[in-house]
């Protein structure tokens, strides 16, 4: 009784992260008003599970580098499993390298296409840089993390159009059979 007329869950299709790297990294949006480095924002939202807001509203403020530990730190505001707004940090080490390690033999950073420190970092670095392309010639780290243009976030549907864009790029339906939109935050 209880789910009588509710219908199926909506936006729930799961992204086929494996088949992330077949989709174009350019930095060029893959929607109208979606993020710069469509496919980066997609992987790091996936490796530090953000829901499509928070991809939108991240500001470069929020991410904390250790170089030297080659450790990635996001600090999410506000999360939805955090009614209270008290926040969260997740961590991620670099996945293509390890820094405490001399050995010619170990691989170099950036050799790992979804490493999620390598890939934060440049994403950071690109957003810093990203800013000061603007009318305002932004600088410092209270810029957007995922600009769509130069110091402006995009919302958070231009956010979902980028995931729709990218399921449509691999081919993947964009409806269930009920009819319902397939891809959402």
């Amino acid at each position: 009784a209880c789910k009588r007329g509710l219908g199926p869950a909506r936006h729930s299709s799961p992204f086929p992260m494996g088949k992330i790297l077949d989709l174009s990294n350019s930095e060029h949006p893959w929607s109208e008003g979606g993020p710069c480095h469509p496919r980066r924002t997609l992987v790091l939202g996936t490796w530090w599970l953000c829901r499509e807001i928070e991809l939108s509203n991240t500001l470069v403020s929020d991410i904390i580098l250790d170089r030297v530990q080659g450790k990635a730190t996001w600090n999410l505001s506000a999360s939805k499993s955090d009614p209270s707004a008290l926040g969260a940090a997740r961590s991620h080490l670099c996945s293509c390298s390890t820094s405490t390690s001399s050995s010619s033999s170990a691989p170099a950073r950036g050799s790992d296409p979804l490493c999620p420190f390598c890939l934060l970092e440049a994403q950071v670095t690109f957003a810093r840089d990203y800013a000061t392309r603007g009318p305002q010639g932004t600088r410092g780290d209270q810029v957007p993390l995922f600009p769509n243009r130069p110091g402006a976030c995009p919302s958070k549907r231009q956010v979902v159009s980028t995931i729709v864009a990218a399921a449509r790029a691999l081919g993947l339906p964009t409806q269930t059979v009920s009819g319902a939109q397939a891809w959402g935050g």
